[in-house]
């Protein structure tokens, strides 16, 4: 598993079985459509020549589209990198703000984490939110004497998992946010420096906050999900790749015999484990 590369192959062996499959199938059938089966072996200067030329056609044919893909997940990483920043640096801005009750502040407390844990499912696939929003209440939650004030309730995490449909889970609990806000005694210039974190400021407001607000970092952050590749460029090689594979035996045939078969096997794989590994890696 050096690497991740086990899981890496795995991943890449579930994607290629179907169409290996299919082709080894088109193979057969041109060896037995041919009458025959040759059993005798090419030489092997054709042996070489004929992997060397598979490797430059499958490196030239998926070259542009894997550079697509790996360049665009770079970008994204490196804003999602700049964007999870941002969203902690606000997250501990907040806790800045004392109230004069401290049952307001320590409720303030309790939700902030939540908006990370809850922005982390929005954007990410195979994340149990109510996992996660339990998780955020810190590892030594269960042993604190009071574990109501290190993380969200059972009943406020049953709230943010029952929110009115339409709206997203990070959203709520900015709302949720907002509301206590409201209820906490702060100055003036505090009332207005939380107001503009958590939501679009007021022309007034620009000198307290520079701009980066909780709630218009759902939207930031969906921007960076992966866009597809384009439809075009996506429908043209995958047709390419199936008519030069499917009429590949053919031309095989002469010079492989049975080991047509073989041949296209391993054509195929070159082929569609390049684009394959461009995704696992994307």
């Amino acid at each position: 598993d050096f690497l991740g590369f086990k899981e890496l192959t795995c991943q890449k062996k579930g994607r290629l079985q179907g169409p290996l499959l299919l082709f080894n199938l088109v193979s057969a059938v041109a060896c037995l459509g041919q009458g025959p089966v040759d059993l005798t072996f090419p030489t092997m200067p054709f042996i070489i020549g004929f992997l060397m030329l598979s490797l430059l056609l499958a490196s030239q044919a998926q070259l542009s589209q894997s550079r697509f893909r790996l360049t665009g997940a770079q970008s994204r990483a490196s804003r999602a990198y700049d964007l999870w920043d941002d969203v902690l640096s606000i997250c501990r801005s907040l806790l800045q703000f004392r109230d004069s009750l401290r049952d307001h502040f320590m409720e303030l407390a309790r939700w902030i984490p939540a908006f990370p844990a809850a922005l982390l499912c929005h954007v990410s696939s195979g994340l149990d939110l109510r996992t996660q929003l339990r998780q955020s209440r810190g590892p030594d939650h269960e042993a604190h004497e009071v574990p109501e004030i290190g993380g969200l309730t059972e009943a406020e995490i049953a709230e943010v998992m029952n929110r009115p449909a339409g709206i997203s889970a990070p959203l709520f609990v900015v709302h949720r946010l907002a509301a206590i806000s409201k209820k906490m005694d702060l100055s003036d210039t505090e009332r207005m420096a939380m107001d503009a974190a958590l939501s679009r400021p007021q022309v007034h407001y620009q000198e307290y906050c520079s701009g980066s607000k909780l709630s218009n970092f759902v939207g930031s952050c969906e921007d960076v999900l992966p866009p597809s590749t384009p439809l075009g460029f996506a429908t043209h090689t995958s047709r390419f790749l199936f008519l030069f594979l499917a009429l590949l035996p053919l031309a095989l045939q002469s010079q492989l015999g049975i080991m047509t078969v073989f041949g296209e096997q391993i054509v195929a794989y070159i082929f569609l484990g390049i684009q394959s590994i461009a995704a696992a890696l994307e």
